[in-house]
């Protein structure tokens, strides 16, 4: 672990506005490390900015040649503007959308983005409906090696977040699988690259949220 790397992300982190747990960030930049060492590449994309907390992470670790694509449809005038300028001073490049996810096709080419990103985010609307439409999205864009992490998960006040995820899995054909949960969220990634995720996890995992300073309890079912 590369300890002044951390401390920038959780600076950067702690100073931008947003909802995100510290327990969160702190998984994020063990996950994604893990895919710097085994030298997993691809672009980030989130369902769901707000002011850019979660996107700071995301920035801090994205390669130059790696691009950030954030969806908002409440980010607008100065708040964007603020927005990308924060995001922009860690990552140069963002692309920020300003629509609702279902209308994302009107200002994305998803075909064209297909299989591209290692990393996105789903925090958007929490209805059955917009869930289920924003996997579809972040299935149609992760790699063969990437991971998908959803907001809320068995969150109790949005316990339809949830039933989301379960029915997409259990009633779309996927090869999505859900890998990690904690921190309110949970983490998807696919067959072929879910014994190294689960071996990560596993040998791993808890040692690198110890070494982030993070309280946890590891369990498996």
């Amino acid at each position: 672990m590369d300890r002044s790397h951390f401390d920038k992300v959780a600076a950067d982190f702690n100073i931008t506005e947003g909802y995100m747990g510290t327990g969160a960030m702190a998984s994020w930049d063990a996950l994604l490390n893990f895919q710097r060492t085994r030298e997993i590449k691809g672009d980030f994309f989130e369902i769901g900015a707000f002011r850019g907390k979660s996107a700071t992470i995301m920035a801090n670790h994205a390669r130059p040649d790696e691009k950030i694509a954030l969806v908002d449809s409440e980010l607008e005038g100065n708040e964007m503007d603020e927005t990308r300028s924060r995001i922009d001073q860690i990552k140069p490049g963002t692309t920020i959308h300003v629509c609702r996810s279902d209308s994302l096709t009107q200002h994305m080419d998803l075909d064209a983005a297909a299989k591209s990103c290692r990393w996105v985010h789903i925090d958007g609307f929490h209805s059955m409906a917009a869930v289920i439409n924003d996997l579809k999205i972040a299935d149609a864009l992760l790699k063969h090696d990437g991971l998908i992490c959803m907001d809320d998960f068995f969150a109790p006040h949005w316990p339809q977040v949830t039933a989301a995820v379960f029915r997409y899995l259990y009633t779309t054909t996927t090869d999505l699988n859900l890998v990690l949960l904690g921190f309110n969220k949970g983490y998807l990634c696919r067959t072929s690259s879910l014994k190294a995720y689960l071996q990560f996890i596993s040998e791993e995992f808890s040692a690198a949220l110890d070494a982030r300073d993070t309280d946890h309890t590891m369990a498996k079912t």
